[in-house]
């Protein structure tokens, strides 16, 4: 591939895939199709200088525009052009990061439906037998309620078994509940490490006639969310339609159109998929100091604010490196103790290729490793072998012939244990400096002011209780107390100070943790889960999300002091806030 293209064949391309997306599609003009608009999802900096930028882009008609590639781009800091050859600049779409397109089919089977029923269901069929990769699809009927048929899955036979079993429901139609039922399944997340985006698609022959829910209600629960509606008859509510069509409203004569309409839906939530882009590049910038950054489309028509997308990094910490291949910012060894886990990340430095990667452990009876499915730039390592042990684990970029291998060695396990003998539990504990903690969150249930997650006992053995303050004051069991400010403030201090402490403290991985689990290195072993937050109005929010930690110190006379931790950051961080809510507690040793 020319490193370089000349600006009439990138003139000539961009035309070529816009026109024929706008022919398909949009019926946009010839002027119309070379305008882009550019929305920004995340900008981050990664060492040891990378600065990734998620975005979308789309048409003026809010169209995704796909198929665009490195050479469409071009990135300027602090106002001056990044070569994209000396930073190694890379455009990642979907396929090139874990992406999940989640699908909600909402089909209206109340009565008034009748006879049409079998036309709904043989377009619903052939929406299902266009499903793409990286495409799950759930399937849902209404009528009195939103009845789930199937969950998401991307299996065709399953699908369609469930779309063949609608029968006809009640004379009520909850269309706003529906909808709010069916935007409640997903939440559209973007990262560096995954996408997450989701679309529902509405189909009804009438308005809401149950009144259950507002029109104001539904609105609220779409958000920013994209909705589809389709509506046939005489009798819907078009301008209530339209409002909820975030991503489209189409009224339909008759239920033939149906099939050919929920292929163009299809399309475009293709469209959409491929609009979104994963831009990244090694910065030439150094020092501590604050850049601004401006990414743009080549031969843009659109001059308005959104044409481009702005922001502001700093060069914090970075620095040059070679071409090669690392593992977790380029450990050479690790250290698991028996039975025990930890996952691994792939980056390869100045690509010539998009990285294809392989791993493999020279003796799989002592650690075992596996890549994750759907991105094997990240592999989990399982220790099966006897403390003193050892073995290579070896990872190849295929498409770049460049490898590299850390030693792993299992270590005996610095965890003690520890017998609450009020209720029988048993916790680890850990030595961290001069303190000794529990590794875990604490589970007692109190008589009164403790809570688990969302009233779900299963939360309870992994994320323990949530507590308000004054219980958290004498929860701890004998020989064990709260910590105060102080206390948290030397743990922090000994693991390097708050910037950097909260990586250290978190559990690594994310199946407690949310994506990205930005730092997470746990080696203090302290192993911080996000057991989330009650709040003082009895809702909870925040699992897997953060840790808040009370502390014994007071703030006033109605707040107390609290420590937090993040899973986008690796940093830890305190405020104060009302006695009353729900947060964990870690115990530390008298």
């Amino acid at each position: 591939m020319k490193k370089v293209q000349i600006a009439t064949t990138i003139i000539l391309e961009l035309t070529i895939i816009l026109v024929q997306n706008s022919c398909k599609k949009n019926d946009n003009t010839p002027d119309n199709s070379k305008s882009y608009v550019l929305t920004k999802h995340l900008l981050e900096t990664e060492l040891p200088c990378f600065v990734n930028i998620m975005f979308e882009v789309s048409d003026t008609d809010g169209k995704g525009v796909p198929n665009l590639v490195t050479s469409n781009f071009e990135v300027h800091e602090d106002g001056q052009a990044v070569s994209p050859t000396e930073s190694a600049m890379t455009v990642k779409n979907k396929d090139g990061v874990a992406y999940n397109v989640k699908t909600v089919l909402m089909l209206d089977n109340s009565a008034s439906v009748g006879t049409n029923l079998n036309d709904i269901k043989n377009a619903a069929i052939n929406l299902v037998n266009n499903i793409v990769s990286q495409q799950e699809i759930a399937i849902y009927v209404f009528s009195e309620e939103a009845i789930l048929l199937q969950d998401f899955t991307s299996d065709i036979y399953t699908l369609t078994t469930a779309i063949n079993s609608i029968s006809l429901g009640y004379a009520t139609t909850n269309l706003y509940g529906s909808i709010q039922t069916g935007v409640s399944r997903w939440e559209d997340f973007y990262s560096t490490l995954a996408i997450e985006q989701g679309f529902l698609i509405v189909i009804t022959d009438g308005s809401d006639t149950q009144g259950s829910s507002t029109l104001q209600e539904a609105l609220l629960a779409i958000g920013d969310k994209k909705v589809y509606t389709v509506g046939l008859g005489n009798e819907q509510d078009v301008n209530a339609m339209k409002q909820l069509g975030t991503a489209g409203y189409y009224s339909l004569e008759n239920y033939s159109e149906l099939s050919d309409k929920f292929a163009e839906i299809q399309d475009e939530i293709i469209s959409y998929a491929n609009s979104f882009y994963y831009l990244y590049y090694m910065s030439p910038k150094r020092g501590n100091n604050i850049h601004s950054l401006r990414l743009s489309v080549k031969e843009n028509r659109n001059s308005s604010s959104n044409a481009s997308i702005v922001g502001d990094f700093s060069s914090d910490g970075f620095y040059s490196v070679l071409q090669g291949v690392v593992i977790n910012n380029g450990i050479t060894n690790l250290n698991l103790f028996p039975d025990g886990n930890n996952h691994l990340t792939a980056i390869t430095y100045l690509p010539v290729n998009n990285p294809s990667y392989t791993w493999q452990s020279s003796n799989s009876d002592v650690v075992s490793v596996t890549a994750n499915s759907g991105d094997n730039s990240k592999a989990t390592i399982i220790a099966h072998g006897s403390v003193g042990q050892t073995a290579t684990i070896t990872l190849n970029d295929l498409s770049n012939s460049l490898n590299t291998s850390i030693e792993v060695k299992i270590i005996e396990s610095p965890f003690g244990d520890f017998t609450d003998i009020r209720d029988g539990k048993n916790y680890l504990t850990i030595e961290i400096g001069t303190q000794f903690w529990m590794a875990e969150n604490l589970n007692y249930e109190s008589e009164t002011g403790s809570w688990v997650y969302e009233n779900n006992e299963l939360n309870a053995p992994v994320y323990g209780r949530l507590y308000n303050w004054e219980t958290s004051q004498t929860s701890c069991p004998t020989g064990w107390h709260l910590p105060s400010n102080n206390e948290w403030s030397g743990l922090v201090d000994y693991l390097g100070g708050p910037v950097d402490a909260g990586g250290k403290m978190k559990e690594t991985g994310t199946t407690h943790w949310k994506i990205p689990n930005s730092y997470a290195s746990n080696e203090s072993n302290f192993t911080a889960l996000p057991g989330g937050t009650r709040l003082v109005s009895e809702s909870f929010i925040n699992l897997n999300e953060n840790a808040f930690f009370w502390t014994s110190t007071q703030s006033d006379i109605s707040s107390a002091y609290y420590r937090k931790l993040d899973f986008e950051r690796g940093s830890t961080s305190y405020g104060y806030t009302s006695k009353s809510a729900g947060f964990s507690v870690r115990c530390i040793k008298d």
